[in-house]
């Protein structure tokens, strides 16, 4: 299964930030689930196949090929991990529009 993460995000995000501001965040959502992914995968394999992984990467290796060979999980684990942290942005986004309709509302007293 792929995710088109600029969908998903475009989707949870449904109109609410300019086009610049969709990219920003798309950006900063890659790098953020490469982050919490590379967390759980390392969570899950010995320091030596950390090593072994890593020396696949530097030297652009199958790192796919390695993961399936060493974490056939892997797919599944990504997928959850990405649909969580659009939860969580759909989340934040729903706050941001709470305090957007809040001030507005308090500007309108004044």
């Amino acid at each position: 299964m792929t995710l088109d993460l600029t969908r998903l995000i475009a989707d949870v995000s449904a109109g609410r930030l300019t086009a610049q501001e969709l990219r920003a965040l798309t950006q900063a959502f890659v790098q953020r689930l490469e982050t919490v992914v590379g967390e759980a995968l390392s969570a899950g394999l010995t320091d030596e196949q950390l090593a072994e992984f890593e020396a696949v990467i530097e030297s652009q290796g199958d790192a796919q090929g390695w993961l399936t060979a060493h974490r056939p999980d892997y797919p599944v684990l990504v997928t959850r991990l990405a649909l969580g942290q659009l939860d969580e942005l759909d989340r934040a986004l729903r706050l941001v529009d709470v305090e957007r309709a809040q001030s507005q509302r308090l500007s309108q007293v004044n």
